[in-house]
Order: C-alpha cells, then sequence, then structure tokens
C-alpha cells in the first residue's frame, strides 16, 4: 500500500488545526464548569489563555461527585421459595477519571432489613437511613458493587455521600 503525500498532508494539517483549537473549544465549557482559582478563561480572554488554564479546567471536568457519578439499580429477582420478592441492587461508580476511586460511600436506605442474608461487607445498616457500601473500602472507576435482597417491597436506595480520591 502506497502513501498518497497529499493526502498524509492534508491529515497533518487536519490534527494541527484541531490541537491548536483545544483551548477555545475547551472554554466552551467555562459556564457549565468553573476554573480553579488562577486568571480568568472565558470567552473574552481566549487568545490570552494560557495552557496553566486549560489544564485547571480539565483538572475540573475530571473531577468526580458522589450525586453525579455514583448510580444505583436494582431489579426484580426471582422470589425466594417463601414468596418474598428478591431484590437486585448494583452500585457502580461511573466516574470517567480513572485515577479516581470513591470510598465510603453512603447510601440513604430507610430502615433496610432483609429477609435474605446480605454480607455485610458489601451492604449494612449503620444507623436509620444510612447504609455503608463496601464496609468504606474503595470502588474504583468503572467497578460495581451487586447484592440480592429481599423484601415484600423494594427499599428506595440513593446515595448520600461518598468521598472520591484521585491519584
Amino acid at each position: 500500500m502506497r502513501c498518497n503525500p497529499a493526502m498524509s498532508a492534508l491529515v497533518l494539517t487536519c490534527v494541527f488545526a484541531l490541537l491548536v483549537s483545544i483551548p477555545s473549544i475547551l472554554a466552551e465549557f467555562d459556564t457549565a464548569y468553573a476554573v480553579a482559582p488562577g486568571p480568568a478563561f472565558n470567552r473574552e480572554e481566549r487568545s490570552r489563555s494560557s495552557p496553566q488554564d486549560v489544564r485547571r479546567l480539565l483538572f475540573k471536568v475530571a473531577q468526580c461527585r458522589a450525586d453525579e457519578d455514583i448510580q444505583i439499580t436494582q431489579g426484580s429477582d426471582a422470589p425466594m421459595p417463601d414468596l418474598i420478592p428478591l431484590y437486585s441492587v448494583s452500585i457502580v461508580n461511573l466516574c470517567g477519571n480513572r485515577r479516581c476511586v470513591a470510598r465510603n460511600v453512603h447510601v440513604a436506605c430507610g430502615m433496610f432489613a432483609s429477609s435474605q442474608l446480605v454480607d455485610p461487607a458489601v451492604f449494612r445498616r449503620v444507623a436509620f437511613n444510612d447504609c455503608l457500601v463496601n464496609s468504606g473500602r474503595p470502588i474504583g472507576s468503572g467497578e460495581s458493587i451487586h447484592f440480592v435482597y429481599g423484601s415484600n417491597e423494594p427499599i428506595d436506595l440513593r446515595i448520600l455521600s461518598a468521598e472520591y480520591a484521585c491519584a
């Protein structure tokens, strides 16, 4: 296969144009994400933005938040022999930054109780409306915690808090 010099030049030109335009593309996010303290980074000062401003913006975008980046899903499972319904739960760390882990994840869980044993190292109630996930241990980006509980009605589970640590 032969390389076409004209095509190679066109590809290089496009890549260069994209690299040069990254600061102005990122500037469009200035209304959605606050930039860490430092020089202003807004539409009026695009031409004067520095690499430090771009790094600050990327750092802010890469941060994770418990209320946005941890997802709880649950669904019906086959009932137990005594006909008590089972519910399967997944708690997933959706943070896009692979260097961030969620730890000390707490879930609002009311008076959580299960007719089927749930491993307390995976999910346990520590107080009224406060359940601890994975014994507080880290949950990596993209990782999930699963358990099944038995109850006459599904229990409303939602994230209360979590700590993110990014290396």
